[in-house]
This record gives C-alpha cells, sequence and structure tokens, in this order.
C-alpha cells in the first residue's frame, strides 16, 4: 500500500490479508423423518467465523439466509438448500445440499379381520407395508405391539401404523360381539345373531 503525503510517499507492507475460505462440513441424515436434521460445522484459523447460514434453494437463489442455530439446520420440506460458512473478512465456502427424505405422509390405516370360533372372534390384523411399528389395543386399553392373531370375546379392537418418519395412520376399529348385546347408536337394545 502506498500512501502520500506532502510530497512524501510510504510504502507499508500489508501481510494480514484473509483470502482463505473457511472450512464446512455438512452431514445429511439419510432416515426418513418428519423433520429432517442437517448438522453443520465450520471453522477458519486466519479471522476468525462469523457466522454459518443457510438458504432454500442453490447458491444463485434469492431466497433469505438464515442463520444456523445449535449446529443444525431443522429442514421440513424436501428440496435443494445451500449452506454458506462466511468468516469475518468476508471469504465463504458454500456447499448446496439436495434434501428427499422429509416424509410427512401418513401410513393407511390397518385392515382388521374376525372370523368367529366356538372360543371367540380370531382377530387378525393387516398392516401397510411401511409400517415401521404394529399397534393395537383392545376396549380403549393400553397400545400393544401386534405379533399375530388373538381371540377376543367381546368389544373392540383398534389399531394403527407408524411409519419410519414417525407419522401415524388412522385408527381403524373392529367391534366384536359373538351375540351379545348391542347399543346402537339411537339408545335401543340391538342382539346379533
Amino acid at each position: 500500500i502506498e500512501v502520500r503525503t506532502d510530497s512524501k510517499t510510504k510504502v507499508y507492507r500489508v501481510n494480514n490479508i484473509d483470502k482463505v475460505k473457511p472450512t464446512l462440513q455438512v452431514t445429511v441424515p439419510k432416515e426418513k423423518a418428519r423433520t429432517v436434521e442437517v448438522f453443520v460445522s465450520a471453522t477458519d484459523n486466519e479471522s476468525g467465523m462469523r457466522g454459518i447460514y443457510y438458504k432454500k434453494g442453490n447458491a444463485s437463489a434469492k431466497s433469505k439466509e438464515h442463520t444456523v442455530q445449535n449446529g443444525k439446520i431443522l429442514i421440513e420440506a424436501n428440496g435443494r438448500y445451500t449452506v454458506i460458512a462466511r468468516d469475518v473478512a468476508g471469504n465463504e465456502t458454500v456447499r448446496e445440499i439436495n434434501i428427499s427424505n422429509v416424509d410427512r405422509t401418513a401410513p393407511l390405516a390397518p385392515s382388521i379381520f374376525g372370523t368367529k370360533l366356538s372360543k371367540g372372534t380370531n382377530i387378525y390384523i393387516s398392516y401397510p407395508l411401511d409400517a415401521k411399528q404394529k399397534l393395537f389395543r383392545l376396549n380403549d386399553g393400553e397400545w400393544q405391539v401386534y405379533s399375530g392373531s388373538f381371540y377376543v370375546q367381546d368389544g373392540f379392537v383398534e389399531a394403527k401404523a407408524i411409519d419410519e418418519a414417525g407419522n401415524e395412520s388412522k385408527i381403524a376399529r373392529y367391534d366384536v360381539t359373538n351375540g351379545q348385546k348391542l347399543i346402537q347408536a339411537n339408545g335401543e337394545e340391538d342382539v346379533e345373531k
């Protein structure tokens, strides 16, 4: 750098200009989830870190930058995102990531089948293929893991499926009567034969 004062010229040598980009680490999990947590970290040994930011879209997108909090980005929609590590001198390292594992679709409800036999009704439940948890309960009791058919004398059976991302299906219901009195919605008694 040259500086002129009156008729004298002084030359200064500047050796501390930071032209080194920060290092950026981005870890995208592969598991399906309702909200995907992307883990990020960055370091800069020159001028220091200003921050880590992210935005929806690619690097040239005009979308708003958000500051990364606690080293993670919570993503609730599939798509392309850009992560930016910026140091105090303004140097940037940019990574584009594609998120395709956000799952907010509930699985189909299970199907419940019953076969009346002399010792009660044999209940069989068919769950959708994406069910990670197969649950059922009897007469509003506690949810239990389904492991195979079982017998019920009277009451009702409910079943639901939960997928890998934690989405729950609608609850399916099957009423078991085995010839006992049923109370209809209008309050009248009805006997199943």
